[in-house]
């Protein structure tokens, strides 16, 4: 197995227009499919391409609340994935929380998981901060490669 790099969605591999204050829900309502086709990629995609290139396992892990036509957006800004995680209708986690849960659950649904070294990437301290508590787990700042 080689290695398994996670990266959030929104503010990572894309540039996200959510005013700062606005509630979860809100940004999910007012963030609709058409918009999401106009939403710059970030430098962040170069890592994600490369990393992919070596064939490492690519798994998308974004709080966002489920849409079906999230894949057709990715694919059609040319982000390639193996796995992709999206927050289940109607669960209100905090998202540091919601992140760390999804990521145990998705390691633990298959035992070549447990031991690959794994890389996070995200743009939020709170998520970064909560997923590094898990073993074998690297986290990074995505500001740091936007």
């Amino acid at each position: 197995m080689k290695k398994i790099c996670i990266f959030d969605y929104d503010g990572c591999l894309i540039r996200e227009y959510a005013p700062k204050g606005e509630t979860l829900s809100a940004f999910y309502r007012r963030n609709v499919f058409w918009r999401n086709l106009f939403y710059k990629t970030t430098n962040l995609l170069l890592i994600l391409l490369a990393e992919k290139s070596k064939g490492n396992l690519i798994v998308i892990c974004t709080a966002r609340e489920y849409r079906w036509w999230l894949p057709f957006v990715l694919w059609f800004k040319g982000i390639p994935y193996d796995v992709l995680i999206q927050r289940y209708v109607g669960d209100m986690t905090p998202t540091g929380i919601l992140k760390q849960k999804q990521i145990l659950e998705f390691i633990i649904s298959n035992n070549d998981y447990i031991f690959a070294d794994k890389d996070f990437y995200d743009d939020n301290q709170e998520n970064l901060d909560m997923v590094g508590m898990i073993n074998n787990v690297r986290v990074y700042n995505a500001n740091l490669f936007i």
